[in-house]
């Protein structure tokens, strides 16, 4: 029974029953089902997704301009402000945004600037000749500062990497409609001011009338204040005043001309939802409030949607789609002069609206149109039905006997077995299924010997490409050293011997490939110095760094102990590998080596390393390609090492992480846990430790950091604390000759700390205590109770330390120190 329903004969019988049952079902149902208004509703479906096409372009052009307010803030958090100026000219003439782009700034909150002024904005604008100038009006507008204006209050709700739009408004000076986009940007977790970009809207206004002429109407764009941003008759939404011209919303609109009212009653009831919802949001509410509180350019409803906007913002990050808004008609649209279908789409992103306007002429002739080409389908469908059915035959019959027979052919000229795809499970799949058996085992047996060999040559090909560094490094040293200082000799033959035990290893590596061992590579552990390590893999770049236009340096946590016990090579051959490819992904900009302490137990340590760069980073395709962790002939050489070097640290029971932008930059971050190598002292040399133990008390990591490095290397044993609550801990289990604390951190509270040092134990209070302060600070006297020893002032000089010290030591005790 169930080979005659497999057979042939079977299935195109019920193949041609069932095609004459669905064409007689297919015209009975298109008349049932009233054919015109399914095509108009399928039309209007087209045109609202023109209209989400149109929304996602803009939120393009959106995007673009985000993205260089982004990249102004964060240098406004980390950059010079010496810098500022040249990194906005930069940002202001990209070929990519320059036309878009009128002027921006840099707006502290008050007297968080670089003068501590109560205005101190840096602000530049383009002229009239597209030069960019910098302007200083807004610096002395006291009757109105610039941190109540419009589009610098929302921001000081505004998270970290949020973009605030503003209103529309018409440039005074160029008569170009505009908006302000603004992020703000923080001093740790405070509000240290505002960044913004003026942006012209003529480029975007070229592409929404180019856009309304393919769909064959015209757009609109709204702010989230209900003014247009474009329309296409533009003197009908403008306003002229003394303070210059400025758009209207569509309220004013549909006052000027009545045949745009049902546009206004849409908008009108959209926006009332809006805040219908906002004010059941007890949060949005009192954030509303707040707002019109800080600025009087804005009314209760414009509040409730800046608050609504900036609480649902996280919900808004995670998608950027465009949400339909409202559909309406005009039966006589004021530009088109005719009766128009209008769709309004929402843009999460900035708040505003875009609306597509399209003849409803233009809707009935399309559906005229497909109603006719459904007519002509039907009258061919006989037609149709035979050429189905002898494709069917084709495909059940010919192309199976076809495939087979050239299958045969193919492995009778070149000796490879092939495998046919089996079609059906009729006869022709039954014949097909033993042909395939047959030759299954061939092809198995070929493809593993071809997987192997492919996997073989990867590994050679990667460990060869490790070779080359520490080759590169031995050949420039051998043509230095004739001209090299015997001060550097020393140096130079450890850098020899680390660059000799890793051609070593990677010699072993090879040999194992070779001989097809499966084992993993081996381990081998040791003491060895982790500053010596980094200077190593520092060195093996600095040259060539140097010929180029890339910063490469490398930072050691002066919190880790130099003694580790690990596989050093191991650890030394990852380093290699990852700066290597950051270096070549990096053609201009900086590459940055670090190692920190993560956390720490009594004999084991477990230290953070990554290597940053800003250069142009992985394509998606790469990106996939690594996060599979499968090798494939594809990919890079760079590839193959980086995966290389995420195995052997997993062999090394380490973690590994990859961040890596198109455009900003790859960030490799691993973690690796190592033993402590602990050094014995003797009895004078811990007596001398004890005896010259110093604290240092300062939150800024740049000072902190100097000041450490500087007594460390006069021999004195130093800690280093960043907040007054471990300060007094510690004071109360340990013994220090000295303490430097810097007075006028907030974080630290200085003067409360030295207060309560004087009230402990007279072990403790009698610790002579330095104050650190910013240099150019001077105080009259100290409060009571405040008894410092000494004052430093910061930056540091070398001499002002040295005479310090030797003010605190006995001479012959300094002279030992240095």
């Amino acid at each position: 029974m169930k080979l005659v329903f497999n057979s042939l004969t079977t299935k195109g019988l019920a193949f041609l029953v069932l095609l004459f049952v669905g064409l007689t079902a297919m015209v009975l149902w298109v008349i049932d089902m009233r054919a015109t208004r399914m095509l108009e509703d399928k039309v209007k479906q087209y045109l609202m997704a023109e209209a989400e096409s149109t929304a996602n372009a803009v939120s393009g052009f959106v995007s673009n301009i985000e993205g260089v307010t982004a990249v102004l803030a964060a240098a406004a958090e980390t950059k010079d402000p010496a810098e500022l100026p040249q990194l906005m000219e930069l940002l202001f003439s990209n070929e990519s945004t320059k036309d878009l782009i009128a002027g921006g700034g840099i707006w502290p909150e008050p007297y968080q600037g670089v003068n501590r002024t109560y205005l101190d904005s840096l602000f530049y604008a383009k002229n009239e000749s597209g030069q960019l100038v910098q302007y200083h009006e807004y610096n002395r507008m006291m009757h109105r500062p610039y941190f109540n204006e419009e589009w610098y209050v929302p921001n000081q709700w505004s998270k970290a990497g949020d973009v605030y739009w503003s209103r529309s408004y018409t440039d005074p000076y160029t008569h170009e409609p505009m908006v302000t986009s603004s992020m703000p940007y923080f001093d740790g977790d405070k509000l240290a001011g505002v960044v913004t970009i003026d942006v012209r809207l003529a480029g975007l206004q070229d592409h929404l009338t180019s856009k309304g002429s393919e769909v064959g109407g015209y757009l609109t764009l709204l702010d989230r204040a209900g003014r247009f941003l474009f329309y296409p008759q533009p003197q009908m939404v403008m306003t002229y005043s003394a303070q210059g011209p400025q758009s209207v919303g569509v309220d004013v609109l549909a006052q000027r001309d009545n045949r745009y009212a049902p546009h206004a009653l849409a908008f009108s009831h959209y926006a009332q939802q809006l805040r219908t919802r906002a004010e059941q949001q007890e949060d949005v509410f009192e954030m509303a409030l707040s707002i019109m509180q800080q600025t009087n350019d804005v009314n209760y409803q414009y509040a409730l949607m800046l608050a609504s906007g900036i609480v649902d913002s996280p919900n808004q990050a995670a998608t950027l789609e465009v949400l339909p808004a409202f559909n309406t008609t005009l039966p006589d649209d004021p530009v088109l002069n005719q009766e128009v279908f209008l769709i309004a789409s929402a843009m999460p992103q900035t708040g505003w609206l875009l609306s597509v306007a399209i003849p409803r002429g233009a809707v009935f002739t399309a559906v005229n149109r497909l109603e006719s080409a459904i007519v002509l389908a039907i009258i061919p469908s006989v037609i149709l039905a035979l050429v189905l059915a002898w494709v069917m035959f084709r495909h059940s019959i010919i192309r199976p006997l076809q495939a087979a027979a050239d299958a045969l052919e193919s492995e009778e000229k070149t000796g490879h077995a092939a495998t046919l795809p089996i079609f059906s499970r009729d006869e022709l799949g039954l014949l097909v299924g033993k042909f395939n058996q047959r030759s299954q085992a061939l092809v198995k047996t070929r493809q593993s010997i071809e997987r192997d060999a492919k996997a073989k040559q990867r590994a050679v090909s990667t460990i060869a490409h490790e070779y080359t560094q520490p080759l590169r490094w031995l050949h420039h040293k051998a043509a230095t050293l004739p001209q090299s200082n015997p001060a550097d000799i020393n140096a130079m033959a450890s850098h020899l011997k680390m660059s000799a035990q890793l051609l070593e290893r990677l010699t072993l590596d090879m040999y194992q490939v070779q001989h097809h061992l499966e084992t993993p590579l081996k381990l081998h552990y040791r003491t060895f110095s982790l500053n010596q390590l980094s200077d190593y893999v520092y060195h093996a770049f600095a040259a060539p760094s140097q010929r180029t236009q890339v910063d490469f340096r490398y930072w050691v946590d002066e919190n880790l102990p130099d003694g580790l016990i690990g596989d050093d090579v191991r650890l030394q051959q990852i380093l290699l590998n990852l700066t290597q490819i950051s270096l070549k992904l990096t053609q201009v900009g900086h590459v940055y080596l670090q190692m920190n302490l993560d956390t720490s137990g009594q004999d084991h340590i477990t230290v953070r390393f990554s290597v940053s760069d800003s250069g142009h980073g992985f394509s998606d395709s790469e990106k996939a390609l690594l996060r599979e962790g499968n090798a494939t002939e594809t990919m890079s050489k760079d590839c193959l090492a980086l995966l290389h070097a995420q195995q052997l640290i997993m062999q090394m029971n380490g973690r590994w992480d990859m961040v890596s932008d198109a455009g900003f930059g790859t960030t490799f971050t691993f973690w690796l846990e190592f033993g402590l190598a602990v050094r014995q002292r003797g009895a004078d040399d811990t007596a001398v430790a004890k005896e010259r133990a110093i604290l240092v008390v300062e939150d800024n990591r740049i000072h902190r950091k100097s000041l450490v490095a500087k007594l460390s290397q006069m021999g004195l044993r130093t800690e280093s604390v960043d907040c007054g609550k471990q300060t007094l801990s510690m004071l109360e289990t340990r013994c220090y000759e000295m303490v430097f604390i810097n007075v006028r951190s907030i974080a630290i509270d200085g003067l409360n700390v030295i207060r309560q040092i004087r009230l402990m134990n007279s072990e403790v209070r009698n610790t002579q205590i330095i104050a650190l302060r910013e240099r150019g600070q001077h105080e009259a006297q100290w409060p009571p109770m405040i008894d410092i020893d000494d004052v430093l002032d910061l930056p540091l000089i070398d001499e002002e330390l040295n005479d310090l010290l030797r003010a605190v030591f006995s001479q012959d005790e300094t002279e030992a120190v240095n």
